[in-house]
């Protein structure tokens, strides 16, 4: 998904291959798998151009991750200490955007 998120522009299944080289080299059947995999998930989208399809992503990674931790939170059983402890985490730059983010949900920043 990654290849697909940093694309400007849909790719197609060889293009994804070759993104892929230097990180985690894959056969081109494998690469057409997973695409079609993916897009039966909804995560996803193709259109066909000539004789191929171009792949994009359905969502952006921040949308994606996000409903991830979403979803980590709605296992949890203490859903507050979850979010104490991964704020324990963050860096500086981090903290200050999340608080940022927290003020415009409280509608305190435009």
């Amino acid at each position: 998904m990654q290849v697909l998120w940093e694309a400007t522009a849909p790719m197609t299944v060889a293009d994804v291959v070759t993104g892929l080289e230097d990180v985690h080299p894959v056969a081109y059947t494998t690469a057409m798998t997973i695409l079609e995999r993916l897009r039966q998930k909804g995560r996803v989208e193709r259109s066909k151009v000539g004789r191929s399809f171009r792949y994009l992503p359905s969502d952006t990674a921040e949308a994606y991750l996000s409903g991830l931790l979403a979803k980590v939170l709605d296992e949890a059983s203490d859903r507050p200490a979850v979010l104490v402890r991964f704020a324990g985490t963050l860096t500086a730059s981090e903290a200050d955007a999340l608080q940022s983010a927290l003020a415009r949900a409280r509608g305190e920043l435009p």
